[in-house]
């Protein structure tokens, strides 16, 4: 299985986007880790744009960046789409109780999401055990 790893590389928003240019063509990938990359808003909208077209993807995660809720609308919108995705790991970003409400709407239209990691620190407590109620797909570890 194609998987891309790129973990703790600091590749920024600037990488995100040259990265989001070459994405489409590789139409197999299977796994995307973009882990601890310092990618903020403008790059996972940009990253948001080019998902969709990677049919097979199955994880994706953008653990311990700096991703807020503008970032995290733009997932949102496009996980329903996103058919073959399973997993997605935005743990530890910048989200607040916004973006992992939005997530959380989406998810119902996402029955092939099996599991989604949201906890940050800036998600409030209530924030968190409401959106695990509505959603037992949401991890919060």
């Amino acid at each position: 299985s194609l998987k891309v790893q790129m973990s703790e590389n600091k590749i920024g928003d600037e990488g995100v986007e040259r990265l989001a240019e070459v994405l489409s063509n590789l139409t197999s990938l299977e796994k995307l880790i973009l882990s601890r990359n310092q990618i903020a808003d403008r790059g996972a909208q940009v990253l948001a744009k080019s998902l969709p077209d990677l049919k097979f993807l199955k994880t994706l995660s953008l653990y311990d960046n700096v991703i807020g809720d503008k970032g995290a609308e733009k997932l949102a919108e496009i996980l329903p789409v996103m058919k073959s995705l399973k997993v997605l790991d935005v743990k530890f970003n910048k989200i607040t109780d916004v973006g992992a409400q939005r997530l959380t709407q989406s998810l119902k239209h996402c029955p092939h999401i099996e599991k989604i990691w949201i906890w940050s620190p800036t998600i409030t407590h209530w924030m968190s055990e409401h959106i695990q109620q509505i959603d037992v797909r949401i991890n919060l570890q």
